[in-house]
């Protein structure tokens, strides 16, 4: 993975702004998503989304829904634009960050 110690993440987003996506029917958090200042800005703020699909409901578009969200939320917080990466065996979130 990319951070080796949990205190490195939280280090990361600790300036960014947290979002979860909650099943109506049974208030279960079903995602999440972070909008982080990325790290790899230079002279205006740029989003770093990081999003999380609770494994039992993958394959139901939610990821395409959190990075539309983040998209929209960048926006509204006057984000200059948003830096997306991710590991290249996640062919899941490789077809969203394609599709937006």
């Amino acid at each position: 993975d990319e951070y080796t110690e949990e205190k490195e993440f939280m280090e990361e987003i600790s300036d960014g702004f947290q979002f979860a996506v909650m099943d109506k029917d049974s208030g279960e958090m079903v995602a999440a998503f972070i909008l982080a200042i990325s790290k790899y800005s230079r002279g205006c703020q740029v989003a770093d989304p990081f999003i999380v699909v609770n494994k039992a409901y993958r394959g139901r578009r939610l990821g395409s829904l959190c990075m539309n969200l983040c998209v929209q939320f960048a926006e509204k917080l006057n984000f200059m634009g948003i830096y997306c990466d991710t590991f290249s065996n996640n062919t899941a979130m490789i077809k969203i960050i394609e599709s937006v």
